[in-house]
């Protein structure tokens, strides 16, 4: 950004005809504009808990916080306005299907038909912008040199988790050897690929435990897996095959 470089405030009506809150935006070098800060159409309706999803991070907000941060529209609360025009009717977390799943509805396990209803999808897809494969070289060549005779499996299972997240298989992979020799290393750039946000490093406790939230992530991790506290290795496994199996296709998750 150059020292030149302003900052102003747009002023604009949707498509809806709606008056959407100022937002600032910054000239970059002259040229065009680019706008950010919070605005309706950052946000959704959750009419079973009467709560509004924040589109660009998936988080829960309170009629209050809304509210707080938008103004009215033609003289009725911002929450009010968002019930009566951007209303989901569920929510769910579901790699490969659109950000508003419209017209069906999920219950244990199966979609099913019904018309007129939208599916709030709180899967956030990757933002990297897919680069040269052959600048893969130096991630290959450390996969090859860590676990020469797994290091094709490992690189074809790593390739399936970014191109078909929306996948469950029968699958898993155990990273075993020294410390220090790559192992975290080998994940880091699938990290990036699928989504830092749809990775989770758990405790093999947390495995074993009531809240689940880690099971939202295309991978998640489990750290030190000969640590398991009071459980012994047959119910690790025991507990682990419902996540690393399908079916089920579907995992209900209890979040805190």
């Amino acid at each position: 950004m150059k020292g030149d470089d302003v900052n102003d405030t747009l002023r604009g009506e949707g498509p809806d005809g709606v008056r959407r809150r100022s937002d600032t935006a910054r000239k970059v070098n002259g040229g065009q504009k680019f706008a950010h800060g919070v605005t309706l159409d950052h946000f959704y309706a959750y009419l079973p808990q009467h709560s509004y999803i924040f589109v660009p991070t998936r988080e829960i907000w309170n009629a209050d916080g809304v509210n707080g941060r938008l103004p009215p529209v033609r003289k009725m609360k911002a929450t009010t306005w968002l019930d009566e025009n951007r209303p989901v009717e569920q929510m769910t977390w579901a790699p490969g299907e659109p950000m508003l799943i419209r017209d069906r509805l999920i219950r244990e396990g199966g979609w099913f038909t019904h018309y007129g209803a939208t599916c709030f999808n709180l899967y956030k897809p990757p933002t990297i912008v897919p680069g040269d494969p052959n600048k893969a070289r130096p991630w290959r060549d450390l996969v090859h040199l860590v676990y020469p005779t797994e290091a094709e499996h490992i690189i074809a299972y790593c390739a399936h988790r970014v191109q078909r997240p929306q996948e469950k298989i029968n699958h898993a992979m155990v990273f075993g050897g020294a410390p220090g020799i790559g192992k975290d290393t080998i994940l880091e750039p699938v990290k990036r690929a699928v989504g830092p946000w749809n990775f989770q490093e758990v405790s093999p406790q947390q495995t074993m435990g009531t809240y689940n939230g880690f099971l939202q992530s295309v991978l998640f991790r489990v750290s030190e897996a000969r640590d398991l506290g009071d459980a012994d290795r047959f119910q690790f496994f025991d507990h682990m095959k419902t996540y690393t199996a399908a079916p089920p296709d579907v995992l209900r998750v209890n979040e805190k």
